[in-house]
């Protein structure tokens, strides 16, 4: 059997768009947000906010946060040390916030 150079060619061609670029899908993944009412929201090594699952409406928020790597769609992000997903759920209320010494201990 004997194939012409205009064959190898449409072949690799055919190849080439087989194994081609593809679209890749990535979405935003910070490792951090700022609330609106000035608090943040930060995760350790590897850990990103999901955007697209993270909530807020009225003067409550949830923050759902997740290893980078999932989240963006990026297998060269970083993930953390152990899999899993952290929520953070915030309320804003009227008064004075605890103090430093009160939330550490918490």
């Amino acid at each position: 059997m004997r194939i012409s150079s205009a064959g190898l060619v449409a072949a690799g061609c055919l190849f080439l768009a087989a194994c081609g670029t593809t679209p890749q899908t990535t979405r935003n993944a910070p490792s951090r947000i700022e609330l609106p009412g000035g608090t943040v929201v930060a995760g350790a090594a590897g850990w990103c906010i999901d955007e697209a699952t993270s909530q807020s409406g009225g003067e409550t928020t949830v923050v759902i946060l997740g290893s980078c790597a999932a989240i963006s769609g990026d297998a060269y992000m970083p993930r953390p040390d152990v899999p899993g997903v952290v929520t953070v759920s915030v309320e804003t209320q009227a008064g004075i916030p605890p103090d430093s010494e009160a939330l550490e201990s918490f």
